[in-house]
């Protein structure tokens, strides 16, 4: 057959699947194989080329290749992937039959053919769910899968929110205060080609959450400039990379959450603008490791459906080694920002591939460019003027993500160092 039955040794690690149904998708895929193939080299031999046996049966070519890759296959669940839907085995197994094979190999691929339509049947959405299942157990799948779905996320969101973007862009810039204890934040957000597709709600840019990291060194927000208490939205922006005219914007304070806010009657249908904002937020991290706390994070989440996103991190070299891990959450759900202790995955956490890649110093590397945000490297050369910062002295860190799931949060974990003696 070409594969070992045992569903223990075919498992991977981080497996999901009950065993029954391990073992019910390992019969039935050598069920279909050891019918389906015995058919084919009966027609054409020892020829694994899908056209000779499209040609042999006078049918479609697209249909020989998934039988081909099947009979070939030598993972069951790459078996049962590459398969043709029931319907499509059975216009082989007849055009097979026109064909003159025996009686004995039809009867056998027809009941195979039975088993995988019982097995596609036991799952309520049928065969989609069915690949969702298995696609763990393939790499390629899991990510077709995934970008299908989060696209017509995408679409569906757009269309009951009434607006979406091209890309957006979040940098978040960590460089230790000037008393040394703690870390101060700089963030860059970019809405590209943001538009109005119907309806005239409002539409919420941008938000930051404000915490208390320690008893009595409170934090604040400030505009790139170090202007503090500023309320006109128009402050915040870098106004040199959004389209003019700037739609109506203002800025709301409430409860520690400050957010900026589109009027979208300002906004035409159809039109699409770039906006790209910046602030500070001072004393917004631990620099090191407390006797409550051995992590660090910031959590982000989209308001608005896009197309790309770009979440970078720009780490000063004197604070918190190490790459970010990476964590795709349910917003809200969990509100402690202590990492939890509690091995494998969490009770909160989307079952998404999200990583953060290094790309070393700085923020001129080529590997930052995109071509969703061709000003992306403007922007951030220009907070780090306005900032006042040595962008040499800082990694980068990138975690991109194509159709991102709006409302969901990605956070990122930083291991906190211990306090120097």
């Amino acid at each position: 057959m070409g594969y070992d039955r045992n569903p223990t040794k075919q498992a991977v690690s981080g497996q999901r699947l009950a065993r029954d149904l391990d073992n019910q998708i390992c019969a039935v895929s050598s069920s279909l194989q050891c019918s389906v193939r015995p058919i084919v080299e009966d027609l054409i031999g020892a020829s694994h080329r899908p056209v000779a046996l499209a040609r042999r049966l006078g049918i479609d070519k697209s249909l020989t290749g998934r039988i081909m890759r099947s009979v070939k296959a030598s993972d069951p669940f790459e078996i049962i992937h590459n398969a043709p839907a029931p319907y499509g085995l059975r216009i082989f197994l007849n055009a097979a039959a026109e064909a003159g094979i025996d009686e004995d190999l039809r009867l056998k691929a027809e009941a195979s053919i039975a088993e995988f339509e019982s097995l596609i049947g036991a799952f309520p959405e049928g065969r989609s769910a069915l690949e969702a299942a298995i696609s763990d157990y393939i790499p390629e799948v899991r990510r077709r899968n995934e970008r299908t779905a989060k696209q017509a996320l995408y679409k569906s969101m757009s269309y009951l929110l009434g607006y979406q973007a091209e890309a957006a862009y979040q940098a978040t810039v960590l460089a230790p205060t000037e008393c040394g204890g703690m870390v101060d934040s700089m963030h860059i957000n970019g809405q590209v080609q943001l538009r109005r597709l119907r309806g005239d709600s409002p539409v919420n840019l941008f938000g930051v959450r404000r915490y208390d990291m320690q008893p009595g060194t409170p934090n604040w927000m400030e505009t790139l400039d170090g202007e503090r208490g500023v309320v006109e939205a128009e402050r915040y922006l870098l106004e040199q990379l959004c389209d003019k005219p700037i739609p109506r914007l203002s800025v709301r304070d409430e409860q520690n959450v400050v957010y900026s806010t589109l009027d979208a009657e300002s906004l035409p249908i159809n039109s699409p603008v770039t906006l790209v904002n910046g602030w500070i937020t001072r004393n917004a991290s631990l620099r090191y490791k407390s006797d409550e706390r051995a992590h660090e994070w910031h959590s982000s989440f989209l308001r608005i459906p896009t197309r790309v996103l770009l979440q970078d991190y720009f780490i000063h070299e004197d604070i918190w080694p190490g790459t970010p891990q990476m964590q795709v959450r349910m917003h809200g759900l969990v509100t402690d920002s202590v990492r939890s202790k509690v091995p494998g995955r969490q009770h909160d956490e989307v079952d998404m591939e999200v990583s953060a890649v290094p790309l070393g110093m700085g923020y001129e590397s080529a590997d930052l460019r995109h071509p969703a945000v061709p000003h992306y490297q403007a922007a951030i050369g220009q907070a780090f003027d306005r900032a006042g910062l040595e962008p040499e002295r800082f990694r980068a860190y990138r975690c991109a993500v194509v159709y991102p799931v709006p409302f969901v949060s990605l956070t990122a974990w930083f291991a906190l160092p211990d306090e120097p003696k």
